[in-house]
């Protein structure tokens, strides 16, 4: 189990409403807004809460905009100094955003960019290199925000993120086409991938609204799979920039809810958080191949956590998540730091379409029936990584040798017409 302590503790009680959160190594940036000091105010005013322990204690930073209209949206931390936050501010039903940069740990801000358009993401490779995304257009900096260029990027499907990795390299995600866009020279040309669910008829079933991007080609997609008028998370792992993707959860037997938030991929412990799920969590041991359901226990008889804004793992492998506690009242949020205890995790086996293969478990050989003359049934690792492959011939029916294979548990996946869709596990043990 994961125990937690309710963040009022740590926070004390200036604040209320925490919006975002995010973690890089031991720095864990989240925002809020102060406890109204004036019976007419109804929100109070937005502030950066910093902690430089993984969570063990936090220090105020002042934006330095006393304007209850202005909330923040999004956090991109470059570093130990470099903290970049996108805010919005409604007044008389008009909205304008903002992106705001600090150079210096977050004592000081300035506006580097301000529009009418709401950006879907932001994201900074360096200091100086980023890029802002609003659906319909991009643009990116080499300044850290001073000066802004509009890249030769259209596409009906418009991109729900974006991710930096370089002045001239970056990845982005469209949650409409449920798709990675990848470009090497700054968006002058670019290249799509497949979808995450390649079947059309199977894909309307799926909604994969955001991806957590790590170092490289990995990428983590997240959201909700629909059966009737139920909703059950799941996820999706690719390493190869969407070539190929790899259904890493798909539980439709735990609960009902969506996937809202994923800590850094780039490290061998992520956990995930499940909106609608009451006090549970999902935890990955191994860079997110696999996934277990855990549950929450908290000194707080009074919390249940119904909603999570942002999660991370610290290098203590401590949990570290902002939470909002909707029900029962009154409404409460809070920053919570939890351990993991291994103990106590529930195994979680995902449901599979049956995979046609025979025998599986294997030992030498597995022969595969009831597929596609001349479509491509391909082997990865628990890597991602191609292992084998080969094309059904004429009857139908393929059959495998997996002799050389390291024993262990594999997917498989089948490409017919450039569509790629995963078929199912294969576990090859010992003769």
């Amino acid at each position: 189990m994961c125990t937690i302590t309710h963040g009022e503790h740590v926070a004390g009680n200036m604040f209320w409403g925490y919006e975002e959160l995010t973690c890089k190594k031991n720095i864990c940036v989240a925002t809020a807004r102060t406890v109204p000091d004036n019976s007419t105010i109804e929100l109070g005013f937005p502030a950066i809460l910093r902690s430089d322990d993984g969570g063990q204690t936090w220090e105020t930073k002042d934006i330095g905009i006393s304007d209850t209209n202005f909330g923040i949206s999004r956090i991109d931390v470059v570093d130990s100094l470099n903290i970049f936050v996108e805010g919005v501010r409604l007044y008389n039903g008009n909205r304008s955003f903002s992106l705001l940069r600090s150079t210096d740990g977050g004592t000081s801000w300035q506006r580097v960019w301000s529009g009418s358009s709401m950006p879907s993401s932001i994201s900074f490779s360096t200091k100086l290199n980023g890029i802002i995304n609003l659906w319909d257009s991009l643009a990116i900096t080499s300044d850290g925000g001073d000066h802004w260029t509009a890249v030769p990027f259209a596409n009906p499907e418009g991109l729900s993120q974006c991710q930096a990795y370089s002045a001239n390299r970056y990845l982005g995600f469209s949650s409409n086409a449920e798709r990675l866009y990848k470009t090497e020279d700054a968006w002058s040309t670019f290249d799509s991938t497949n979808p995450i669910v390649s079947d059309p008829r199977r894909s309307l079933l799926y909604l994969y609204a955001s991806c957590q991007f790590g170092s490289g080609d990995t990428v983590l997609a997240y959201g909700s799979h629909e059966i009737g008028t139920s909703l059950f998370p799941c996820m999706a792992r690719t390493i190869d920039g969407g070539q190929h993707w790899t259904t890493v959860f798909d539980d439709t037997m735990d609960g009902n809810g969506s996937i809202d938030a994923i800590s850094d991929v780039d490290r061998d412990t992520i956990v995930a958080a499940v909106g609608a799920w009451t006090n549970k969590t999902l935890w990955s041991m191994d860079n997110g191949i696999t996934w277990e359901i855990d549950t929450l226990t908290s000194n707080d008889t009074g919390f249940l956590e119904n909603e999570c804004s942002g999660i991370g793992i610290n290098p203590a492998g401590e949990i570290v998540a902002s939470i909002n506690d909707y029900y029962p009242a009154p409404f409460r949020t809070g920053l919570i730091l939890g351990r993991h205890a291994l103990s106590s995790v529930k195994s979680n086996t995902m449901v599979h379409d049956a995979l046609p293969l025979f025998p599986n478990p294997a030992t030498l050989s597995v022969s595969l029936s009831n597929s596609v003359p001349g479509e491509t049934i391909i082997v990865l690792d628990l890597l991602g990584r191609e292992v084998l492959r080969s094309i059904v011939p004429e009857s139908g029916i393929l059959r495998l040798d997996v002799s050389d294979l390291v024993r262990g548990t594999y997917t498989v996946i089948s490409e017919h017409h450039g569509a790629f869709e995963e078929m199912g596990r294969m576990v090859l043990q010992s003769p």
